[in-house]
């Protein structure tokens, strides 16, 4: 369970609605001595209900950024990065993580960070120049005029 401390901060509350969806999914796995072989591959989390891996990115961007996630193992080829939540204490693993287990949570969400300023999008639409309509000359021949085109 995520402590109530936790609900609370700062760094929870500025979190976005998928970082959060993210935390939870990756708390899911825990079983009480695994805190440090969170998954969260695009297969895995596809599975459970994730729509788009550019939005699965950000939000493990965004975790980490917080300090609610930390890499435990980095991944390679045919070999994923894990996971830690940061409110419980890291476990061993069977010594497959690249960190040490911890007697007690490394407690990196209580940091407070900086809130990145939203960025305001520009139209990305092309600004044409508008080009006032110009009437053709007009040449008399004879009795009528015509239009030079």
């Amino acid at each position: 369970m995520i402590p109530h401390a936790c609900l609370n901060h700062k760094n929870y509350l500025a979190l976005s609605s998928f970082a959060v969806k993210l935390l939870i999914d990756l708390y899911a796995n825990y079983n009480g001595h695994n805190n440090g072989d969170f998954c969260c591959t695009w297969s895995m989390m596809k599975k459970r209900g994730w729509k788009s891996e550019a939005t699965l990115n950000k939000a493990r961007k965004e975790l980490l950024y917080y300090g609610w996630i930390i890499c435990s193992r980095h991944g390679g080829r045919n070999r994923a990065s894990l996971y830690a939540v940061t409110f419980q204490s890291i476990d061993d693993c069977k010594g497959k993580l690249d960190i040490k287990e911890t007697v007690t949570a490394p407690g990196n969400w209580k940091e407070l960070k900086q809130f990145p300023k939203k960025e305001k999008r520009k139209n990305k639409s092309l600004v044409r120049e508008v080009m006032q309509p110009t009437t053709p000359p007009v040449v008399k021949m004879g009795d009528r005029p015509c239009l030079v085109r």
